[in-house]
């Protein structure tokens, strides 16, 4: 085994205790626990001296239900994945003052554990992706991610996840990828969602209220399953009028307000938001067929 990585299979020890490490804290690059049945505390400075700690990857540990405060109070300059999956967290652990070079890790996984609810501030990282899969997630409060900055986030297979709160993801920033697929939410929040490029809400039978996608300006796919949600991207105009005739008028207003070239009388150079204008593509995994009787899948068409 290489000195740099340490691997622990069948881990015995309930704690992993500050000095635990101390053979390897000097060189050690990649950490890997695994089937760890026992484990339950990671005190708060075991990883203190692991200066050139790159992975920590977690697996099998259904008694380690959360991590200690200040295990992530680091400075740890090449941190790049921390992975704790099929494991008994019941709280996404602190990371608010973790320390990395550069800021912004490359995937956190928390995969297959046993988390309950995502409350306001409890979420503050710099990440690429963040993988929540496969928990006992319920609600989301207001302000859950705020101050984060997340490329990709990922709630798929959180089946008993029903309330997504209105400003649960305000305050996030960077957001490019949703995946709320395999969920019971009903409603998704339109908040801080303005540069979502990705959706991903597949197999979510009990949203009946879909946004429009006039809330989602630079949205480029979206993955769907039921014709009633596919609609609401191929016909934003008939599926919220009400929405559609504000933002027109939002938008001429703010063309009067700033376009002092434009007379009263000139108004060729607005703007119109119409349904052809919506350079989107939306995508259904439904088989074709299923959607109308011309058997044409119609969230595989590009608007033009």
């Amino acid at each position: 085994m290489c000195a740099d990585e340490q691997t622990l299979t069948s881990f015995g020890l309930e704690i992993l205790r500050n000095d635990s490490l101390a053979n390897y804290a000097s060189t050690l690059l990649d950490l890997r626990i695994q089937d760890a049945l026992g484990l339950r505390e990671i005190q708060a400075n075991a990883l203190k001296e692991c200066k050139k700690i790159r992975t920590l990857h977690i697996t099998r540990a259904p008694k380690l239900k959360k991590i200690t405060e200040g295990v992530f109070d680091a400075h740890f300059p090449s941190f790049k994945m921390l992975r704790i999956a099929h494991s008994g967290l019941e709280v996404i652990p602190n990371m608010n003052l973790l320390n990395t070079d550069p800021t912004i890790i490359a995937m956190i996984d928390f995969d297959s554990n046993n988390i309950k609810n995502i409350t306001s501030s409890s979420v503050k990282v710099k990440a690429e992706n963040l993988i929540l899969d496969h928990n006992d997630i319920e609600v989301i409060e207001d302000w859950s991610f705020h101050d984060s900055q997340i490329a990709n986030l990922s709630l798929k297979g959180n089946k008993r996840l029903r309330l997504i709160s209105e400003d649960a993801f305000t305050g996030l920033k960077n957001l490019r990828t949703l995946d709320v697929s395999q969920t019971a939410i009903r409603k998704l929040p339109t908040h801080g969602l303005s540069g979502l490029e990705v959706l991903k809400m597949k197999d979510t039978s009990a949203m009946w209220e879909f946004p429009s996608v006039l809330h989602f300006p630079e949205i480029k796919e979206a993955y769907l399953t039921y014709p009633y949600h596919c609609c609401a991207f191929k016909f934003p105009v008939t599926h919220d009028p009400w929405e559609f005739s504000r933002l027109q008028s939002l938008r001429k207003d703010l063309h009067k307000r700033y376009c002092a070239s434009t007379t009263p009388e000139d108004t060729s150079t607005v703007e119109e938001i119409t349904e052809p204008t919506i350079q989107k593509r939306s995508v259904s995994k439904a088989p074709l067929g299923e959607h109308n009787n011309e058997g044409i899948n119609i969230c595989s068409i590009l608007k033009r």
